[in-house]
């Protein structure tokens, strides 16, 4: 929902989304497809129907992944050998915008049947979900157990 938004806009909405898309249960979500309507008539959300349209078509690709036999996760960390990377980072060199793995996971994804997640969503997706730690060395965060591995 970011691309093009501010983090804060769409942080704001946070608890509409959760409340109108079950909690992101996947299994729900991918069901939605007759709610599109409904859903752009509720002010409290972000009302792009392509935007709408990618949540649920992305909910249908993850179970497309696991009918195949594979989950989600076990598909999004092979592309950092299921060990986050490390990044120095600080304010001389920031975060880069995207790297080669983003580029090959967006490109994954999107043959999986994934929308919306071109290389840079597909970083900041990395970033979230602690596939790539790009926190500066001072940053409380950096220095997380779970993050720091």
């Amino acid at each position: 929902m970011q691309a093009g938004l501010s983090w804060t806009t769409v942080l704001h909405k946070r608890q509409a989304f959760r409340d109108a898309f079950h909690h992101f249960d996947y299994h729900q979500v991918a069901t939605m497809q007759e709610d599109v309507p409904r859903l752009l008539t509720n002010p409290a959300l972000i009302r792009n129907r392509r935007k709408l349209n990618a949540i649920i078509q992305n909910a249908q690709a993850i179970l497309s992944l696991e009918a195949s036999g594979t989950t989600f996760a076990a598909f999004v960390w092979r592309f950092v050998q299921d060990k986050p990377l490390r990044h120095q980072v600080d304010l001389t060199h920031p975060a880069p915008k995207t790297i080669p793995q983003a580029k090959a996971l967006s490109q994954a994804l999107k043959a999986a049947g994934f929308t919306f997640v071109g290389p840079v969503i597909s970083y900041s997706f990395m970033q979230a979900g602690g596939l790539v730690n790009d926190h500066a060395k001072t940053c409380f965060v950096s220095q997380s157990p779970i993050i720091a591995k």
